[in-house]
């Protein structure tokens, strides 16, 4: 597939937001959604939020009707990976405190507002925090990987970081990003085989598609939330 060429996106994210202390999975998406509230309200400027969570992994509501789910959902609890069901679109994938999430909110009134815009403005600003970190990287979809989708941030033929299809969440359209930073991909990639055998899917990722950032890179996890908060050419608050 052709390399996709990333188009420019306006910087109309006016505040940084940080919860990096790993709280529950489901809490955690609960904070989304609220600051997603705030910020349609205008009690928030549209914001920048990163944020970890603990173990868990994430799927769509309309997963949730696949046939099979209740057994996915008892499977993947009894083996640490409780399931949360998530607002946005895309495929299962995972999050532990070794992944960093990134949420773009925006008012879904904003003029122009786009979602491929939003999609750009996320990878965009994920490629710039690697090259932060002297790791180059490309925008396209890494297929043999757990959520395929063509704003993959890839490493060579490896899958860094992915992009969950943007959706309109309590008045603002929320996008998503996961990047890998050290956790291990091989157990990722475990946990969303079983929820897709388990669920009827016969789609498969290949473990050695993904990649975590500290395999390239001695930077400590200060230096690597540094150079993603200063990708976000904002200050933290």
């Amino acid at each position: 597939m052709d390399h996709l060429i990333a188009e420019p996106a306006p910087a109309t994210h006016g505040a940084v937001l940080t919860l990096f202390e790993p709280g529950e999975a489901a809490g955690r998406f609960g904070d989304i959604e609220h600051l997603a509230g705030e910020v349609a309200a205008g009690r928030r400027p549209p914001s920048v939020v990163f944020w970890r969570a603990a173990r868990a992994l994430t799927v769509t509501d309309a997963q949730t009707r696949l046939p099979g789910f209740a057994a996915a959902r008892k499977r993947l609890g009894h083996d640490g990976w409780p399931i949360v069901v998530r607002k946005s679109g895309g495929g299962a994938f995972p999050v532990e405190p070794g992944t960093l999430q990134i949420s773009l909110l925006t008012p879904r009134d904003t003029p122009g507002l786009s979602f491929d815009a939003l999609h750009w403005r996320l990878a965009n600003l994920i490629q710039l925090a690697l090259v932060n970190l002297g790791v180059p990287s490309e925008i396209r979809e890494v297929g043999r990987a757990f959520c395929p989708g063509r704003f993959d941030v890839a490493v060579g033929d490896q899958k860094i970081a992915g992009l969950s299809q943007a959706g309109s969440v309590n008045g603002a359209v929320v996008a998503d990003a996961s990047i890998l930073i050290d956790e291990d991909p091989n157990d990722a990639a475990v946990a969303v085989n079983l929820f897709n055998a388990l669920t009827g899917s016969s789609q498969r990722c290949d473990p050695a598609a993904g990649l975590a950032l500290h395999d390239l890179t001695r930077a400590s996890m200060e230096a690597i939330y540094g150079a993603f908060l200063a990708a976000a050419e904002l200050p933290a608050r």
